[in-house]
């Protein structure tokens, strides 16, 4: 998946609405020690990356799951192993710091808990049993989880929550984008529903959450991994012990956020999709719900027969498939674009057109605007002509097309600098986002909105870019 664009410098140009001007803000990037102007902070695994007053425009921070063996934790470890460095090479180092989750400032510590402790807890074993054997669970609430995992996540959601606060307070023009997987992605929305980061929610710029324990299929934050043809009605395992969370993320970072849950057939990640009983009745499934053998099933391959060695079964653990979904080795004629309204230069999506060739470019989550202290965020779309006329003229790349709408182009030649066939990508009612190119070339998206005048800017938009299958 790609997740942000490389940030080449952006100049500014005033704004106005009513006919008073405002002034932009220049993000100012300070560099810690000198070195580390260019080079992207990132924690060894198992090392402290404390909040920092690094204050550079964005800032990943990263939960962590469980801790895998040794064997797999290239896959296990993904946001580090691929997450980190498509950020790094997208948003460039000069731009993003990346910080996990260890230790605050405050004192407080996340330590995950060790993979066999989690699969092959005597609960997690009695569990997937009696789940096989279509016994009733006799477990409720806590106890229908290893024991101390729900002790050590809710330390790990003050932890981050704090985290989040301190880098807030040090930096406060910085923006963030927040990832977790496993127990981290729980860890992540437990904090994110702390009251006290309500205030900043309006500088998160991206949340990522995957194969998470709290996972809740009816949230409009859920989005479908590529090679999915929609996602199934599932609670994940800690939802289904301690009863889903009222607002699963946010109500205001519905827009920002992407869950993913591997819950088609075949790859069932056990521990976001587990069998739906959110009533506690064993009978309470809807059509097309995870069942309980099923669960079971992926359990096994999950844990090796609850042995807790994963290493010849990491292929076929959907637990363990979401480095799939950076690669988009499943669907590779169709993949996730992340375009940032505050970098300059045109978005390269990787995908080469032909011209006359058709694309559809559809929203998937996330809302941008030209200018934070003015205008309220919107999608590619772009604002209403009672807002459009409003902003100060001069701007635009595209005069035909509104403020904020998401362009196309065509990279001529190969040649990033000469684009050709600039047009607005139809998001309005009744359109389906498509753009036909005019050129052979590499496809590319930016805002509607040019270079010079990104300094008051925020927001990111990520949208699915899918061509037609040849030959």
């Amino acid at each position: 998946m790609r997740l942000l664009d490389r940030t080449e410098g952006a100049g500014r140009c005033g704004r106005r609405r009513g006919g008073l001007p405002t002034l932009r803000r220049w993000i100012t990037v300070l560099g810690a020690l000198g070195g580390l102007f260019a080079t992207a902070i990132v924690s060894a695994p198992g090392a402290v990356a404390q909040p920092q007053s690094d204050c550079r425009p964005y800032a990943f921070v990263g939960v962590r799951g469980v801790r895998g063996p040794a064997d797999v934790s290239p896959t296990v470890d993904f946001l580090e192993k691929q997450v980190v460095p498509e950020l790094q090479a997208a948003l460039g180092p000069e731009s993003l710091t990346v910080q996990w989750v260890d230790e605050t400032a405050a004192g407080g510590v996340y330590d995950p808990p060790d993979f066999t402790k989690v699969f092959g807890s005597d609960v997690t074993k009695d569990q997937v049993r009696r789940s096989e054997s279509g016994q009733p669970e006799p477990l409720t609430g806590e106890s229908r989880l290893p024991p101390g995992l729900h002790s050590n996540e809710q330390n790990g959601a003050a932890v981050t929550a704090d985290h989040i606060r301190t880098q807030a307070t040090l930096c406060p023009d910085q923006h963030f984008v927040l990832a977790g997987y496993s127990e981290g992605a729980w860890v992540l929305g437990d904090a994110l529903a702390d009251p006290t980061l309500g205030p900043l929610h309006s500088r998160i710029d991206q949340v990522l959450l995957f194969g998470d324990p709290m996972f809740d299929s009816r949230s409009p934050a859920v989005r479908t991994p590529p090679g999915h043809e929609g996602s199934r009605t599932a609670l994940g395992v800690a939802a289904r012990a301690l009863g889903p969370r009222a607002q699963y993320v946010p109500a205001d970072l519905v827009d920002r956020a992407q869950s993913y849950c591997w819950s088609g057939l075949g790859a069932v990640d056990p521990i976001c999709a587990s069998y739906w009983e959110p009533d506690g009745g064993a009978q309470a499934q809807p059509s097309g719900a995870v069942g309980r053998q099923e669960w079971a099933h992926a359990m096994r391959l999950c844990g090796v027969g609850l042995g807790g060695t994963i290493a010849a079964y990491a292929g076929a653990c959907g637990h363990l498939r979401y480095a799939d979904l950076l690669a988009g080795s499943d669907r590779p004629w169709s993949r996730n674009v992340t375009v940032s309204s505050t970098t300059a230069g045109w978005r390269d999506t990787g995908l080469h057109v032909g011209a006359g060739q058709t694309v559809t470019v559809r929203p998937v989550a996330g809302s941008w605007t030209v200018d934070y202290r003015m205008f309220a965020r919107v999608g590619p779309e772009g604002y209403g002509p009672d807002t459009d006329h409003t902003v100060l003229p001069g701007c635009k790349i595209d005069e035909d097309e509104p403020y904020g709408a998401l362009l196309a182009g065509v990279a001529v030649g190969g040649d990033p600098s000469h684009v050709g066939g600039v047009s607005g990508l139809g998001h309005g009612e009744g359109t389906d986002g498509s753009y036909t190119a005019q050129a052979d070339g590499t496809l590319l998206l930016h805002v509607n909105d040019q270079d010079r005048c990104l300094g008051d800017n925020a927001g990111l938009l990520t949208v699915t870019v899918t061509e037609a299958r040849t030959g």
